[in-house]
């Protein structure tokens, strides 16, 4: 498959304080990953580890300090204003908060048709046409266009946000923990929206999120974040059953075990929080948490290695699937 997503060596700084008190934050630290076509990217972590600015910097919404970004076979990182309008018809962003994503001064219809006037897609009647098609497309009746976002629940909000950004066809939605902000029984029907979308219009998906039971249902492959890095890439299936950096095993450990499935790992308690992307640890930023950790891991930083096929751990220890897992 093709990738409709492609990141090289990403890096974002963003400049703190003033003066001599002016310093640097790297939110971002190298990272690529790649997202194919029809496929499904979850990125994991948590909060502060980088995953919103990696995708705004995948969207351009965001200027990476360093790195390269494709989509679609397009280099997008040094696209003028002009260009990057034209990439907004292949890749598209659906927002964490679908209260604060639409406006309350415009109706359905207006929010909808929105991405379609911009771009001057066909004619008016055309435009409210497929903004009539879109809405049906998520579950949303044909009286919806002429209401305004505050008569909707936060699910249906979400699925007003998802017709938006489906608008010009995209084959490349970013979703910023797109479901985060909703009931539970909600986000059951969010994911399942996404899911049959992605089967009926083969698009791809980069999704961020930090529930690993969302993960699990909607993710074809996984990378996990930690400090600006990945840390653990592989097959979602693969991540979830049998996690190798301890990072990753902690977070798959506070997760909620699933019916029927008979497997059991004790819950792994991190000490202390995630260190300040400021002044980030030497060597393995993980090893201020970590209970593997050695004087190597402070000294230096583990490379992102392919342990088996598909499975790549940034750790120098990487744990023993025989031996250390539950």
């Amino acid at each position: 498959m093709d990738d409709a997503l492609r990141i090289d060596d990403l890096v974002k700084e963003y400049p703190i304080g003033s003066g001599r008190r002016r310093s640097i934050v790297r939110a971002v630290d190298g990272v690529s990953l790649r997202v194919r076509r029809g496929e499904t990217l979850a990125l994991v972590g948590e909060s502060g580890s980088g995953k919103t600015t990696t995708a705004l910097c995948a969207l351009a919404l965001e200027r990476p300090t360093s790195g390269e970004v494709w989509i679609d076979g397009r280099e997008v990182t040094g696209m003028s204003p002009k260009e990057l309008r034209s990439l907004r018809r292949q890749a598209q962003y659906i927002f964490q908060d679908p209260f604060a994503s639409l406006n309350p001064r415009m109706s359905v219809r207006e929010i909808v048709r929105e991405p379609l006037d911009i771009h001057r897609v066909g004619d008016s009647a055309g435009r409210d046409a497929r903004v009539a098609e879109l809405l049906g497309l998520v579950g949303l009746a044909g009286d919806a266009a002429a209401r305004s976002p505050h008569q909707f629940s936060g699910g249906q909000r979400q699925r007003i946000g998802i017709a938006r950004a489906l608008a010009l066809s995209p084959g490349l939605l970013v979703c910023d923990e797109p479901v985060s902000a909703l009931d539970v029984s909600v986000q059951a029907q969010v994911i399942n929206l996404l899911m049959d979308l992605q089967d009926e219009h083969d698009l791809a998906y980069l999704f961020i999120a930090h529930d690993l039971a969302v993960v699990r249902q909607i993710a074809h492959r996984v990378a996990v974040m930690y400090l600006g890095r990945i840390v653990e890439e592989g097959a979602a299936d693969e991540i979830c059953a049998k996690p190798r950096h301890p990072y990753t095993v902690a977070l798959m450990s506070a997760a909620p075990a699933r019916p029927g499935r008979g497997v059991h790992r004790e819950r792994i308690v991190l000490t202390g929080d995630p260190p300040s992307p400021i002044d980030p640890p030497s060597g393995c930023a993980f090893h201020t948490r970590c209970w593997k950790a050695a004087d190597t891991c402070r000294t230096v930083r583990p490379p992102l290695i392919e342990l088996d096929p598909g499975h790549a751990v940034a750790c120098h220890f990487p744990v023993r699937r025989d031996t250390e897992l539950g």
